[in-house]
């Protein structure tokens, strides 16, 4: 069975670079949204009272951003660029209104970390894999490669779809089970203020 799970596992890893310019562009966006947010209390009432409220919601939603990474590969990565940015400047900008309403980094940081961990994975196998026809496309144009795409890759691709379904599952449950008494305990309770 180990044996099973890391040839799967080494399927998927054959892309580890279009992960890092993944990871690196979603980064980047969660910076730049933390940097040029201006918050203010209002913003996190209306954010509050227009969040998704069953678990299909949050699985569904981030499933959508991962589907729009995914089918980056058509446009040779260039629609994964743009949603990895604007999810990084989202998730940015959503910590600084939660640290300014919350009061605390720690806080903050516990309110995204237990769901956020498999979420961001997903999302960054995604990106990643959405980067794959524009990987293919130079390898080919450099002549180091002689077809678009392999069955390895093709492999890969699969082992990564199953991947991200499975962590978004995770983190769907973990958000809407758990963060919500994570938030009971800082915000409304205010034990630690």
């Amino acid at each position: 069975m180990n044996k099973r799970i890391r040839n799967y596992l080494t399927n998927i890893w054959i892309f580890k670079w279009l992960f890092l310019v993944s990871a690196f562009i979603f980064n980047f966006g969660l910076i730049v949204g933390y940097i040029f947010t201006d918050y203010s209390v209002t913003e996190i009432e209306r954010i509050s009272n227009d969040r998704p409220k069953e678990f299909y919601d949050y699985f569904f939603n981030n499933l959508m951003i991962s589907y729009l990474n995914v089918i980056g590969m058509i446009s040779f990565g260039l629609s994964s660029i743009y949603v990895l940015f604007i999810n990084g400047v989202v998730l940015g900008g959503a910590i600084k209104v939660s640290m300014n309403y919350l009061g605390d980094f720690w806080k903050t940081l516990l309110l995204v970390l237990p769901h956020g961990i498999t979420e961001y994975l997903a999302i960054i196998i995604s990106g990643g894999l959405g980067f794959l026809f524009l990987r293919n496309a130079i390898l080919m144009f450099r002549q180091k490669k002689k077809k678009f795409i392999n069955m390895q890759e093709i492999k890969g691709v699969l082992v990564g779809l199953i991947l991200i379904f499975i962590l978004l599952g995770v983190s769907a449950l973990i958000e809407f089970y758990i963060t919500p008494d994570i938030t009971d305990f800082l915000v409304y309770k205010k034990i630690w203020r």
